[in-house]
């Protein structure tokens, strides 16, 4: 065989390999490919439409768009909204109940019609799975609770696998509020401290891959497989971040299922955040009472506030919020920093003089101290 012959024989090999290539490159279906999503989106979505590069703006263009902006409303709210119970009310703006046609739009920036759960790719090959059974919800008990509270809005704070997010979705199916009832589901689907400090123990349901567990790929396998797509939404993020923004939103829930910290103190801090965005007569529920650490934190939050705790077993408990339950002023007056008074403080100029005179004090005191 001569060169000539040896090079067209080489070329024709890199060719083939470069369309092998190509083709299974297209063909993953993990992989985004904007080109293919703006010209063939999925059944039943609007085209999308890609823009061309924008020009930089103009002054007059700048001028036009602070002018237009002033007069739309912002989701961006100040910090004095985020921080808890004793946070001012924005003026003219009030708690209320969102649709999943709402949430869907603020939670993801997208309509409902394009709905979250078509841009799952499912990419670990997850199926549908009840294989982790430590979850002490079970269908009777959430057909009763979604039948007796007839909530318009869940919030489930530690969903995991999924086994209680299914459960309570199927409540709302089995008592006809599909299309009324929605839940959303908070957890960054990273585990808790007992799963990452115990690997092994926990090694099959995590699924641990390049240090990351695959329980939200499960969990979203589970809802997609259970037909849960338009009852239940997904906020990935920490139960305190995820307080936050129903705080910043200005969602109230009708029912709220706690079971995410079991450490001491978090779960207090949780049950106080999640309790300011519970309806008036609104259920909190929770579960692993037999936890030492949530036990005392329950018993320390019911204590606290004079409310009364109902044991429906020996693991769930729950507490109804009352009509009039009003925050006590003696805990929760107007404090600086933890509960956003900061901005409050710095916008009125006798207000700021104070608080640095204060600070000045301390600061001269600890000064003292430290020559002692």
């Amino acid at each position: 065989m001569d060169i000539r012959a040896q090079r067209n024989i080489s070329l024709l090999l890199n060719c083939l390999f470069v369309i092998i290539f190509v083709a299974n490159r297209n063909n993953d279906p993990c992989r985004i490919d904007k080109t293919s999503l703006a010209n063939s989106p999925p059944s039943g979505v609007e085209r999308l439409e890609v823009p061309p590069p924008a020009l930089p703006p103009s002054k007059s263009d700048i001028a036009v768009h602070a002018e237009e902006s002033s007069s739309k409303v912002s989701l961006c709210v100040p910090q004095i909204e985020l921080m808890g119970p004793g946070a001012k009310a924005r003026r003219g703006k009030s708690d209320y109940v969102p649709t999943f046609s709402q949430a869907h739009l603020i939670l993801y920036g997208k309509d409902a019609r394009r709905n979250v759960y078509r841009e799952f790719k499912n990419c670990a090959g997850k199926e549908k799975s009840k294989a982790y059974t430590q979850s002490n919800i079970n269908q009777t008990f959430a057909n009763w609770l979604i039948g007796f509270q007839k909530p318009q809005f869940v919030v489930e704070v530690g969903s995991f696998t999924g086994i209680s997010s299914m459960t309570f979705g199927q409540a709302i199916i089995n008592n006809g509020l599909r299309g009324k009832t929605f839940m959303m589901c908070i957890d960054t689907w990273l585990g808790d401290l007992n799963m990452v400090l115990n690997k092994d123990t926990f090694a099959s349901t995590m699924s641990w891959r390049a240090g990351e567990p695959e329980l939200y790929e499960q969990w979203m396998a589970n809802i997609v497989a259970s037909n849960l797509t338009d009852v239940v939404l997904p906020l990935r993020q920490s139960s305190i971040l995820g307080a936050r923004f129903l705080k910043a939103v200005r969602w109230v829930a009708d029912l709220i299922f706690l079971d995410s910290a079991h450490e001491v103190d978090e779960t207090f801090n949780e049950l106080v955040l999640y309790w300011d965005r519970l309806r008036a007569g609104g259920i909190l529920l929770g579960d692993d009472y037999v936890w030492r650490a949530v036990r005392h934190d329950v018993m320390k939050f019911v204590s606290t506030f004079g409310l009364h705790l109902e044991r429906p077993s020996e693991l769930l408990w729950y507490i109804r919020k009352p009509m009039d339950f009003q925050w006590p002023r003696t805990l929760f007056r107007k404090s600086f920093g933890y509960y956003g008074e900061d901005k409050d403080v710095f916008a009125d100029p006798a207000k700021r003089a104070r608080y640095r005179a204060l600070l000045a004090g301390e600061r001269k005191e600890g000064l003292e101290a430290m020559r002692e």
